[in-house]
């Protein structure tokens, strides 16, 4: 059974972007929408192993209007960022460690431009509330699935607050100067993105199955040991076992039992 893939992206030229790429792999069984709320009407009784959630996006719980600062205003802003030049002032006879001063300078001004940018996106309804909000629902409602950010535009901080929220990691979309080029090079890095997807879907349910193994008793506990087994150190699955558990535990036991027959031997 191939794996089921769920991305949530508010952006139609990004969902078609992975609907066409990924899709046409074969590899995943996609379900690709907008919100988390439209992802639960199309998914029904599956349960998808793996989330790819956008980050950036308009606050689901609502946020004032979208403004797009004007040029006027931008360009005041934009001014008051320090100019290439002020990297090299007195740099020759700087005392201490020239090449760490250096770019500490450098980074002043990438750091000038990066909060020029947030400040942008946030008076734009473009922040990471959506893929935080995306992630909460999913760690209710899926337990024991994997969900890793899937992100062009997001910052470092963004990134960070994705893990501390529970997120298991993090790819970047391929980016390039134009619409052709993001599709060029997304098809390009879709075999590298798919096998890091799979590698850390692979990481976080052998943790979800030791946990529901030590969670369970007697043979039930011993099955899920088992089955995690076969992920970590590549040992036969185990006798299939009607479980008697809740309708959602069982589901999931059969989704990742399901996975396991059919994935790739060594991957």
């Amino acid at each position: 059974m191939p794996l089921t893939v769920c991305f949530i992206d508010d952006s139609p030229f990004e969902r078609e972007i992975f609907t066409q790429v990924y899709g046409s792999a074969g590899r995943w069984e996609l379900v690709v929408v907008e919100s988390f709320d439209r992802a639960r009407e199309v998914l029904g009784d599956r349960i998808p192993l793996l989330w790819l959630l956008d980050l950036w996006g308009n606050d689901p719980r609502g946020a004032d209007p979208a403004k797009l600062i004007g040029p006027g205003e931008l360009q005041k802003k934009a001014a008051r960022i320090n100019p290439l030049e002020a990297v090299w002032e007195g740099l020759d006879d700087f005392p201490g460690d020239r090449p760490n001063e250096y770019l500490k300078r450098l980074y002043t001004i990438v750091s000038g431009w990066s909060s020029l940018f947030m400040e942008a996106a946030e008076a734009a309804d473009q922040t990471k509330a959506y893929g935080l909000f995306n992630l909460a629902r999913v760690r209710e409602h899926y337990p024991g699935t994997a969900a890793l950010a899937y992100t062009r535009k997001s910052q470092s901080t963004d990134l960070a607050a994705f893990l501390a929220a529970g997120g298991d990691g993090a790819m970047l979309k391929p980016h390039g100067p134009d619409d052709n080029a993001i599709w060029e090079i997304t098809r390009r890095k879709a075999p590298e993105l798919t096998t890091l997807a799979e590698q850390t879907l692979a990481r976080c349910l052998e943790a979800a199955l030791l946990r529901q193994a030590l969670a369970s008793s007697g043979p039930e506990g011993a099955y899920f040991f088992s089955l995690a087994g076969t992920l970590a150190r590549g040992l036969p699955l185990p006798p299939f076992r009607e479980l008697e558990a809740g309708p959602y535990l069982v589901r999931w036991a059969q989704t990742a039992r399901a996975w396991l027959e059919d994935r790739p031997a060594g991957s």
